[in-house]
């Protein structure tokens, strides 16, 4: 927990420094429980530690599965896919999530759940 504090925290920094505001005004105003999308990164980051390796696809999609809570459709790769699911049943957001992927992987899945 400590250490997703210290990522929010810096994260929030950034953001104060591109809105050209003070952090800890910023910090005072907004809390990580207010940021769904910070949620699902984090409930994803604690969930991907679950795999033997590492894979770079995972760290970007873990990053873009955030934003799955504002898109109609979400591309993520299976092993994402897979954890979005496990997740879904206890996690409401994780689920909003999930719906949003394809139902078949790749390419082909992306087109047809984006003529439908």
């Amino acid at each position: 927990d400590v250490c997703y504090e210290a990522i929010f925290v810096a994260q929030m920094g950034v953001h104060a420094r591109r809105l050209l505001k003070n952090k800890m005004e910023l910090l005072r105003l907004v809390h990580k429980e207010q940021v769904p999308s910070w949620f699902v990164w984090q409930e994803l980051d604690q969930r991907i530690k679950q795999f033997p390796k590492a894979e770079i696809g995972n760290t970007n999609d873990k990053h873009i599965a955030g934003f799955g809570l504002y898109v109609d459709i979400l591309n993520v790769d299976k092993r994402i896919a897979h954890l979005l699911r496990q997740a879904g049943p206890s996690h409401e957001l994780m689920l909003q999530v999930y719906k949003r992927v394809p139902e078949r992987p790749g390419l082909s899945g992306l087109l047809d759940a984006l003529n439908n």
